[in-house]
């Protein structure tokens, strides 16, 4: 994805603002750019990760979706055994697979197979040295920190944090 590309995707997000709806739609440009099962944005407040949306493929079973959207409305960040949690809380770039034992990452675990994917990446969103939010996608394949896909989602977070500042 060129550069310019990465840009009209911040700013699709940056339009969205805080509307479920608009982020949601660019949370599906996010999936298709990542070829990714599902994507979400959280922002951290209160010592809470809030959703601000998630989207998945059409293929995904709905009740998964649900149930995903209601798990993950807002946790504390002691639930760090979801990669959403631990890259909020540690800062880093968290990768989550298959195999709990591999990543530490138990809940994370069980909804990539839920996904039908095999890797989640979720990259925190910072400003200042505080952090913001996260952006995370799942994907069927594997894939590595020097990715396409995982150099989106970097970017991306960078271009996030002025929308998820105080």
């Amino acid at each position: 994805m060129a550069a310019g590309s990465v840009e009209g995707l911040v700013e699709q997000f940056r339009a969205a603002g805080r509307d479920e709806v608009a982020v949601r739609s660019a949370l599906g440009r996010l999936l298709a750019v990542t070829d990714s099962r599902a994507a979400g944005l959280w922002r951290v407040q209160d010592g809470l990760l809030c959703q601000l949306g998630f989207e998945a493929v059409a293929d995904m079973p709905v009740e998964t979706q649900v149930e995903f959207r209601a798990l993950t409305r807002s946790l504390g960040l002691e639930q760090t055994g979801y990669g959403i949690v631990k890259a909020a809380v540690t800062a880093e770039p968290t990768i989550g697979r298959l195999d709990p034992q591999e990543t530490g990452l138990a809940g994370s675990a069980n909804w990539l197979v839920r996904f039908e994917s095999q890797q989640s990446l979720a990259m925190p969103i910072r400003t200042g040295g505080r952090i913001r939010g996260v952006v995370a996608i799942s994907r069927a394949e594997t894939f590595g920190l020097e990715s396409d896909s995982a150099q989106i989602l970097r970017q991306l977070a960078a271009g996030l944090s002025e929308m998820l500042a105080d």
